[in-house]
């Protein structure tokens, strides 16, 4: 068993939530809030190591870019998704984070810089 699939099989959501605001802040923010909005656990409160890069990466740019890149990292995020969903459902929610962070450097949204701490920060947690 490798140590992150471990810890998430044995620590439910909130554990993680609290891990990982550990990681990223020391404010009063509400942390397990966002993941929970952001990663929906399986039957057995697991969480794919994916998709919790992909929340992780919508909730720094939140906080060092704002809310309104967010949401455009979010709705770049699903059409990104449903390119790269393959016929038995499945997809790589790394690939698609990392080509949505991508599009929002092309964009001008954020800088390389920008995206290249957003992208460590959120690896590292996840």
């Amino acid at each position: 068993m490798d140590v992150v699939t471990g810890l998430l099989a044995a620590k439910g959501i909130q554990e993680v939530g609290s891990y990982v605001k550990e990681l990223f802040s020391n404010d009063n923010s509400d942390f397990n809030a966002i993941l929970s909005g952001l990663v929906q656990p399986d039957s057995a409160n697991n969480v794919n190591e994916e998709e919790l890069f992909a929340s992780l990466v919508t909730e720094r740019i939140s906080k060092l870019s704002g809310t309104e890149a967010a949401a455009e990292y979010q709705e770049l995020l699903e059409s990104e998704k449903a390119k790269l969903q393959r016929p038995d459902g499945v997809v790589s929610y790394e690939t698609a984070a990392n080509n949505t962070l991508k599009a929002l450097v092309d964009k001008g949204t954020l800088t390389s810089e920008e995206a290249d701490k957003i992208h460590a920060q959120a690896f590292e947690a996840a």
